[in-house]
């Protein structure tokens, strides 16, 4: 099936001068080859066509499931020179939460048979009806529920 990057990692982000920085980070050790194997420096330079003039460089933390990319020549000049407001490393970094990813079915997404959050119980995942958040879920306890 497919699904939104932000269903399965989270990012952070920074940046210096002309650079841009982007950790993504899979919620779930199970998720990782799918990041691995789908997201690669090419794929991400390509989502932001237009915006990163540079080189993409991907760097892979396997025993930490995440990936850092380094992104040369993606602010505009530097934030400080730029007349592009939204081009900051947090702005590029929350636009990659938008990336398509093929996952299989009830390969461990949140709620799905099979994932640690069905096995424990709901997710706060289930009560943010946007799905937009750049942190991990936390699994909720019972009486943390209404």
């Amino acid at each position: 099936m497919k699904v939104k990057l932000q269903q399965v990692a989270h990012t952070r982000s920074g940046d210096k001068g002309n650079t841009s920085n982007i950790l993504v980070a899979a919620y779930e050790p199970a998720f990782y080859p799918y990041l691995k194997d789908q997201l690669t420096a090419e794929r991400f330079h390509r989502h932001y066509a237009g915006t990163v003039q540079g080189p993409v460089l991907r760097y892979e933390v396997d025993g930490l499931q995440m990936m850092n990319f380094v992104c040369h020549g993606a602010l505009g000049g530097g934030v400080s020179r730029s007349l592009c407001l939204d081009n900051y490393g947090k702005s590029l970094s929350a636009a990659i939460l938008g990336f398509d990813l093929e996952i299989p079915d009830g390969g461990g997404l949140p709620g799905r048979p099979g994932s640690r959050a069905a096995q424990i119980g709901p997710c706060s995942l289930a009560r943010n009806p946007s799905g937009i958040s750049n942190s991990k879920p936390r699994i909720a306890a019972d009486s943390d529920l209404p």
